[in-house]
């Protein structure tokens, strides 16, 4: 989402970490593992965030909800992009399909969503017939 993870440990040479932050740090590679479409050569947007209930972003026919943990509810409402046709939408972690309604210039309702699988962030592919970046396109 056009940002960069940097993850940084110091500590004494040999320092032996603790088990918690080796926990935590095999817990992040293991969801990146699982949702490292949604992550890794996106782009933000198509559309701006709402601070810490949602946000967007892209790569090639794909966009990407990110539902944060102050989101509430197992259904999303996201803005048409024009008059283009859903090809298909799904939770990225469990690559479960989910029902839709909408598309085609109408916004897309997404219902069904499994916030517990990973709460702070569920993540929903929505894809479509087009490459988003040809929204700009001239």
């Amino acid at each position: 989402m056009n940002t960069r993870l940097i993850v940084a440990i110091t500590g004494a040479t040999g320092a032996i970490y603790g088990v918690r932050i080796l926990q935590r740090l095999r817990e992040v590679g293991q969801w990146l593992a699982k949702a490292g479409d949604a992550v890794y050569g996106t782009r933000g947007g198509p559309w701006e965030p709402l601070d810490g209930k949602f946000g967007y972003c892209y790569k090639g026919s794909t966009v990407f909800v990110h539902l944060l943990k102050d989101y509430s509810g197992t259904t999303f409402t996201m803005p048409p992009i024009g008059s283009w046709k859903v090809r298909k939408v799904y939770e990225v972690l469990t690559q479960k399909p989910l029902p839709y309604d909408g598309g085609e210039g109408r916004e897309i309702v997404i219902r069904e969503i499994d916030r517990t699988t990973s709460p702070a962030d569920s993540l929903v592919a929505v894809e479509f017939e087009n490459p988003i970046r040809s929204i700009w396109a001239d």
